[in-house]
């Protein structure tokens, strides 16, 4: 049987980590974001937040058979305030941006029937949310399956599209099979910005000071295009989980940090994640009032050639971002959400709602692209 109980310190789930790391182990190796160390960050940057309430679903006598952190709060779908309970490692800045990449459940088939179980018995929420998911996650098809016998309704929503990048060729097969034109503006950029200054990139480490490397990334987004739309760096979120996420990734030498300086002043950045093999690319960005020499273009193409030097297998680009990340990626892949909704009425309205979100969506793109008339807002003219 699941169960559902408050997380009041990191110490209370401490004695589920070995279990934790042998299940992660088992279903999904290659997501950083299920290991115990993801989830360490996460929890320590969050476990004071009054916004949500933290809680931990596992089943079986130990939580072997499924281990899911969570949050319990009041969000908002379609405008309509719903209390939710989602399994993503994540809050949600002022601007209600996602700040946190989110957490895969880990579940195996022997936990679908008492998870689907405990929801059932569980009163005042909306709906139970499962992402992001792999758009071959071998246990949605079954839990869409079991959810009617528990009175559930199971909506399968597309969460987003990633993008990643095979180094399994090398650096030149990669290099030559990026466009002509895209090459050329590289290179092009780099001469001018050499003609205007001296520019330096440099690849940091663990043996650099995290002040000052904090310093650089704050210095590069206050002076980002988006600082204007509010850049989750600049926001508090960056006091709590990145900037735990950047000092423990630094300390275990976890964080790959590319800087670009231009004059001695810090104009781009790209950080990545290193796990094994892998590179995860969290952030980048640069200084728009250099944008006209590309900085975070020519920092990219650095920090890729360096990667592949290193033997990195694979760089995942994660989600948003499409256009400028289809320039660099090799392979592109999507990720899916579940949606658990309980018999109640307010939950099969808000149901109807989402299952019709993609159709409302379209029309709405639809009646712009033909630019059908729509309501103008009245305005008082006084004339002479």
């Amino acid at each position: 049987m699941f169960t559902i109980r408050p997380v009041e310190s990191w110490d209370d789930i401490s004695d589920q980590m070995a279990l934790w790391r042998d299940l992660h182990g088992r279903l999904t190796p290659e997501n950083p974001f299920t290991t115990p160390f993801w989830s360490k960050v996460w929890f320590k940057a969050h476990k004071n937040d009054r916004r949500q309430e933290t809680v931990m679903l596992f089943s079986g006598a130990k939580g072997a058979e499924g281990i899911i952190l969570a949050t319990r709060k009041k969000t908002q779908r379609m405008k309509l305030p719903v209390v939710s309970i989602e399994s993503i490692g994540a809050g949600r800045s002022p601007n209600r941006r996602h700040y946190v990449y989110e957490q895969e459940p880990l579940l195996t088939k022997a936990s679908i029937g008492p998870l689907l179980q405990c929801l059932a018995g569980m009163k005042r929420w909306t709906f139970f949310r499962l992402a992001p998911l792999p758009q071959n996650y071998p246990l949605t098809s079954d839990i869409i399956d079991a959810a009617p016998s528990y009175a559930l309704t199971a909506l399968r929503k597309r969460y987003g599209v990633g993008y990643r990048i095979s180094t399994t060729g090398g650096w030149d097969a990669y290099e030559k099979s990026r466009p002509k034109k895209f090459r050329q503006n590289i290179k092009r950029a780099c001469r001018r910005l050499q003609a205007a200054g001296d520019f330096t990139i440099v690849e940091h480490g663990n043996t650099d000071s995290p002040n000052h490397l904090i310093d650089a990334i704050e210095a590069v987004s206050k002076n980002s295009w988006k600082a204007e739309s509010g850049s989750d760096i600049l926001s508090s979120s960056f006091r709590g989980f990145f900037e735990n996420l950047f000092l423990e990734s630094l300390a275990s030498g976890k964080l790959k940090l590319w800087v670009l300086y231009f004059s001695g002043s810090p104009i781009a950045y790209e950080w990545h994640f290193r796990q094994d093999s892998r590179l995860i690319a969290l952030k980048a960005d640069f200084d728009k009032s250099y944008a006209h020499f590309s900085p975070g273009n020519i920092l990219a193409w650095y920090a890729l050639k360096g990667s592949f030097e290193l033997g990195v297998a694979e760089i995942d680009y994660l989600f948003g971002g499409g256009d400028y990340k289809q320039k660099w990626a090799t392979d592109r892949y999507e990720m899916e959400e579940l949606l658990l909704f309980n018999s109640s009425l307010y939950s099969r309205f808000l149901y109807k709602i989402l299952s019709r979100q993609d159709w409302i969506e379209f029309m709405w793109r639809l009646s712009d692209r033909f630019g059908f008339p729509k309501k103008q807002k009245r305005t008082n003219t006084c004339e002479n």
